[in-house]
Protein backbone atom coordinates (compact mmCIF):
# COMPACT_ATOMS: atom_id res chain seq x y z
CA UNK A 1 0.00 0.00 0.00
CA UNK A 2 0.97 3.32 -0.62
CA UNK A 3 0.91 4.95 2.87
CA UNK A 4 2.91 1.48 4.28
CA UNK A 5 5.54 1.75 1.61
CA UNK A 6 6.05 5.72 2.66
CA UNK A 7 5.26 5.43 6.58
CA UNK A 8 2.39 7.65 6.55
CA UNK A 9 0.34 8.12 9.72
CA UNK A 10 -3.45 8.44 9.89
CA UNK A 11 -5.04 10.39 12.04
CA UNK A 12 -9.01 9.77 12.87
CA UNK A 13 -10.81 12.39 14.08
CA UNK A 14 -13.76 11.87 16.38
CA UNK A 15 -16.15 14.10 18.60
CA UNK A 16 -16.85 11.07 21.30
CA UNK A 17 -19.30 8.76 21.91
CA UNK A 18 -21.84 7.90 19.47
CA UNK A 19 -24.00 10.02 21.01
CA UNK A 20 -22.24 13.47 20.85
CA UNK A 21 -20.28 12.64 17.78
CA UNK A 22 -23.58 12.55 15.91
CA UNK A 23 -24.71 15.70 17.24
CA UNK A 24 -21.71 17.19 16.34
CA UNK A 25 -21.06 15.73 12.88
CA UNK A 26 -24.59 14.95 11.21
CA UNK A 27 -24.92 14.39 7.61
CA UNK A 28 -26.57 16.91 5.60
CA UNK A 29 -30.14 14.97 6.30
CA UNK A 30 -29.52 15.09 9.92
CA UNK A 31 -28.31 11.48 10.29
CA UNK A 32 -25.50 10.85 12.56
CA UNK A 33 -21.98 9.79 10.97
CA UNK A 34 -20.79 7.81 13.88
CA UNK A 35 -21.72 4.40 12.56
CA UNK A 36 -20.16 5.08 8.68
CA UNK A 37 -16.95 6.50 10.78
CA UNK A 38 -17.11 3.42 12.88
CA UNK A 39 -17.16 1.08 9.90
CA UNK A 40 -14.22 3.03 8.13
CA UNK A 41 -12.02 2.40 10.68
CA UNK A 42 -12.61 -0.95 10.67
CA UNK A 43 -11.66 -1.06 7.03
CA UNK A 44 -8.44 1.05 7.52
CA UNK A 45 -6.86 -1.06 10.69
CA UNK A 46 -8.11 -4.55 8.87
CA UNK A 47 -5.07 -3.41 6.09
CA UNK A 48 -3.23 -0.44 7.84
CA UNK A 49 -2.19 -0.52 11.34
CA UNK A 50 -0.46 2.60 11.39
CA UNK A 51 -3.15 4.94 12.38
CA UNK A 52 -4.53 7.06 15.97
CA UNK A 53 -7.16 8.94 16.53
CA UNK A 54 -8.01 12.69 18.47
CA UNK A 55 -11.26 13.44 19.88
CA UNK A 56 -12.40 16.70 19.82
CA UNK A 57 -13.73 17.91 23.59
CA UNK A 58 -16.37 20.58 22.88
CA UNK A 59 -18.03 22.76 25.39
CA UNK A 60 -21.68 21.61 25.16
CA UNK A 61 -20.81 18.06 25.58
CA UNK A 62 -18.05 17.57 27.74
CA UNK A 63 -17.70 13.95 29.21
CA UNK A 64 -14.85 12.87 31.46
CA UNK A 65 -11.68 12.36 29.39
CA UNK A 66 -11.29 9.22 30.99
CA UNK A 67 -14.95 8.16 29.27
CA UNK A 68 -13.23 9.33 25.92
CA UNK A 69 -10.38 7.69 25.98
CA UNK A 70 -12.62 4.48 26.70
CA UNK A 71 -15.05 5.02 24.10
CA UNK A 72 -12.18 5.13 21.89
CA UNK A 73 -9.78 2.13 23.58
CA UNK A 74 -13.26 0.19 22.46
CA UNK A 75 -13.36 1.03 18.94
CA UNK A 76 -9.85 -0.58 19.06
CA UNK A 77 -7.57 2.51 18.65
CA UNK A 78 -4.57 2.38 21.27
CA UNK A 79 -2.90 5.38 20.44
CA UNK A 80 -5.23 8.12 21.37
CA UNK A 81 -5.19 11.92 21.88
CA UNK A 82 -8.35 14.33 23.46
CA UNK A 83 -7.97 17.91 21.48
CA UNK A 84 -9.79 21.30 23.01
CA UNK A 85 -11.98 22.58 19.91
CA UNK A 86 -10.19 26.24 19.46
CA UNK A 87 -13.77 28.54 18.49
CA UNK A 88 -13.92 31.60 20.30
CA UNK A 89 -16.98 33.54 18.82
CA UNK A 90 -19.01 29.74 19.93
CA UNK A 91 -19.58 29.76 23.22
CA UNK A 92 -21.17 26.03 22.32
CA UNK A 93 -18.21 24.71 21.45
CA UNK A 94 -15.42 26.32 23.19
CA UNK A 95 -14.42 25.53 26.43
CA UNK A 96 -14.82 29.06 28.66
CA UNK A 97 -12.09 29.42 31.82
CA UNK A 98 -14.50 27.47 34.21
CA UNK A 99 -14.58 24.63 31.95
CA UNK A 100 -11.03 24.68 31.16
CA UNK A 101 -10.05 24.59 35.49
CA UNK A 102 -12.26 21.69 35.13
CA UNK A 103 -10.96 19.30 32.25
CA UNK A 104 -7.04 19.81 34.02
CA UNK A 105 -9.05 18.14 37.06
CA UNK A 106 -10.49 15.61 35.35
CA UNK A 107 -7.01 14.59 33.77
CA UNK A 108 -5.07 14.54 36.90
CA UNK A 109 -7.56 12.53 38.76
CA UNK A 110 -9.06 10.58 36.01
CA UNK A 111 -6.82 9.97 33.01
CA UNK A 112 -3.33 9.15 35.17
CA UNK A 113 -5.72 6.82 37.07
CA UNK A 114 -7.08 4.89 34.41
CA UNK A 115 -3.51 4.87 32.40
CA UNK A 116 -2.12 3.05 35.13
CA UNK A 117 -4.51 -0.16 35.06
CA UNK A 118 -2.38 -2.38 33.09
CA UNK A 119 -5.30 -3.72 31.28
CA UNK A 120 -6.06 -0.57 29.58
CA UNK A 121 -3.15 -0.79 27.00
CA UNK A 122 -3.97 2.49 25.79
CA UNK A 123 -1.14 4.68 24.50
CA UNK A 124 -1.85 8.53 25.28
CA UNK A 125 -0.05 10.58 22.63
CA UNK A 126 0.66 13.60 24.41
CA UNK A 127 2.02 11.46 27.52
CA UNK A 128 4.13 9.03 25.60
CA UNK A 129 5.02 11.72 23.17
CA UNK A 130 6.85 14.06 26.31
CA UNK A 131 8.40 11.07 27.93
CA UNK A 132 10.02 10.47 24.57
CA UNK A 133 11.30 13.69 24.99
CA UNK A 134 12.29 12.82 28.37
CA UNK A 135 14.16 9.11 27.21
CA UNK A 136 16.04 10.79 25.30
CA UNK A 137 17.18 14.12 26.48
CA UNK A 138 15.32 15.63 23.44
CA UNK A 139 14.74 19.91 23.51
CA UNK A 140 12.02 21.05 20.88
CA UNK A 141 12.23 24.48 20.03
CA UNK A 142 9.04 24.91 18.23
CA UNK A 143 5.57 23.55 19.04
CA UNK A 144 5.07 21.97 15.28
CA UNK A 145 6.11 21.95 11.60
CA UNK A 146 4.06 24.77 10.50
CA UNK A 147 4.48 26.61 7.82
CA UNK A 148 8.32 25.14 7.93
CA UNK A 149 7.94 20.89 8.12
CA UNK A 150 4.38 20.95 6.79
CA UNK A 151 2.07 22.63 4.83
CA UNK A 152 -1.74 22.21 3.71
CA UNK A 153 -3.17 22.31 0.32
CA UNK A 154 -7.09 23.03 -0.12
CA UNK A 155 -9.05 21.31 -2.91
CA UNK A 156 -8.61 24.48 -4.95
CA UNK A 157 -4.76 23.95 -4.80
CA UNK A 158 -4.19 26.91 -2.24
CA UNK A 159 -1.39 26.46 0.01
CA UNK A 160 -1.88 27.50 3.59
CA UNK A 161 0.96 26.98 6.93
CA UNK A 162 -1.16 24.35 8.50
CA UNK A 163 -4.98 22.18 7.86
CA UNK A 164 -6.60 24.31 10.86
CA UNK A 165 -5.83 27.40 8.32
CA UNK A 166 -7.12 26.49 5.19
CA UNK A 167 -9.57 28.82 4.03
CA UNK A 168 -7.66 31.89 5.89
CA UNK A 169 -6.43 34.20 2.99
CA UNK A 170 -4.55 36.39 5.29
CA UNK A 171 -1.93 33.48 5.74
CA UNK A 172 -2.36 32.12 2.27
CA UNK A 173 1.55 30.89 1.50
CA UNK A 174 0.90 30.45 -2.61
CA UNK A 175 -0.74 27.33 -4.43
CA UNK A 176 0.67 24.00 -6.88
CA UNK A 177 0.68 26.41 -10.07
CA UNK A 178 2.46 29.62 -9.07
CA UNK A 179 4.47 28.39 -5.96
CA UNK A 180 4.75 29.24 -2.13
CA UNK A 181 6.04 32.64 -1.43
CA UNK A 182 9.15 32.24 0.61
CA UNK A 183 8.83 35.53 2.42
CA UNK A 184 5.34 34.92 3.84
CA UNK A 185 6.72 30.83 4.63
CA UNK A 186 9.80 32.62 6.15
CA UNK A 187 8.04 34.16 8.93
CA UNK A 188 7.33 30.77 10.64
CA UNK A 189 10.99 29.93 10.95
CA UNK A 190 11.01 32.99 13.26
CA UNK A 191 8.17 31.72 15.68
CA UNK A 192 10.19 29.59 18.23
CA UNK A 193 9.88 29.77 21.72
CA UNK A 194 12.03 32.54 22.00
CA UNK A 195 10.25 34.84 20.06
CA UNK A 196 7.80 35.20 22.71
CA UNK A 197 8.90 36.79 26.40
CA UNK A 198 6.16 34.38 28.15
CA UNK A 199 8.01 31.40 26.68
CA UNK A 200 11.28 32.74 27.72
CA UNK A 201 10.61 32.27 31.23
CA UNK A 202 8.72 29.62 31.17
CA UNK A 203 9.93 26.59 32.79
CA UNK A 204 8.39 24.07 29.98
CA UNK A 205 9.66 25.76 27.32
CA UNK A 206 11.84 23.64 25.70
CA UNK A 207 9.42 20.47 26.06
CA UNK A 208 6.38 22.07 24.67
CA UNK A 209 8.52 24.49 21.99
CA UNK A 210 5.98 27.46 22.66
CA UNK A 211 2.10 28.20 21.84
CA UNK A 212 0.32 26.46 18.77
CA UNK A 213 0.06 29.36 16.20
CA UNK A 214 -3.65 28.33 14.82
CA UNK A 215 -4.86 28.64 17.89
CA UNK A 216 -3.21 31.74 18.50
CA UNK A 217 -4.45 33.06 15.42
CA UNK A 218 -7.94 31.96 16.00
CA UNK A 219 -8.33 33.48 19.54
CA UNK A 220 -6.38 37.10 18.92
CA UNK A 221 -6.00 37.59 14.82
CA UNK A 222 -2.20 37.25 16.18
CA UNK A 223 0.70 34.99 15.58
CA UNK A 224 2.28 36.71 18.24
CA UNK A 225 0.42 36.15 21.53
CA UNK A 226 -0.36 33.25 23.73
CA UNK A 227 -3.23 32.04 24.93
CA UNK A 228 -3.47 31.60 28.43
CA UNK A 229 -5.51 28.44 29.22
CA UNK A 230 -4.07 26.44 26.31
CA UNK A 231 -0.40 27.07 27.83
CA UNK A 232 -1.62 26.27 31.26
CA UNK A 233 -3.06 22.67 30.06
CA UNK A 234 0.50 22.08 28.06
CA UNK A 235 1.61 22.46 31.55
CA UNK A 236 -0.47 20.26 33.09
CA UNK A 237 -0.23 17.21 30.49
CA UNK A 238 3.64 17.77 31.21
CA UNK A 239 3.31 17.43 34.88
CA UNK A 240 1.59 14.20 34.66
CA UNK A 241 4.19 13.01 32.11
CA UNK A 242 6.71 13.52 34.57
CA UNK A 243 4.82 11.70 37.56
CA UNK A 244 3.86 8.61 35.02
CA UNK A 245 7.02 8.54 33.45
CA UNK A 246 8.78 8.23 37.06
CA UNK A 247 6.52 5.61 38.40
CA UNK A 248 7.17 3.44 35.27
CA UNK A 249 10.56 4.03 35.67
CA UNK A 250 10.63 2.21 39.12
CA UNK A 251 7.24 -0.04 38.63
CA UNK A 252 7.00 -1.16 34.97
CA UNK A 253 10.01 -0.49 32.78
CA UNK A 254 8.91 -2.89 30.13
CA UNK A 255 5.13 -0.94 30.09
CA UNK A 256 7.45 2.28 29.83
CA UNK A 257 9.58 0.44 26.75
CA UNK A 258 6.19 -0.01 24.93
CA UNK A 259 5.41 3.36 25.27
CA UNK A 260 8.82 4.73 24.22
CA UNK A 261 8.69 2.31 21.06
CA UNK A 262 5.39 2.82 19.71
Amino acid sequence: MFLQKHNFDVLLSIDGPENIHNKMRPFGVKKGSFDKVLAGIKTLQEYYGNNFATNTIVSKYFPYPNKLVKTLHEMGLNRVSLKTVSAPSNDLLDLDDISFDKLLEMEERNLLQLLKHKEWSINYLPLSQYMKMFAGGTRKRFRCGIGREMLAVSTSGKIYPCHRLLGNDALLLGDIHQGINEEKRNVYFTKDFSHFAECRKCWARTICGGPCLSDSYDYTGSLDKLIEKKCKRIKKLIELSIIFYAELIKTDKKRLLSYLTT
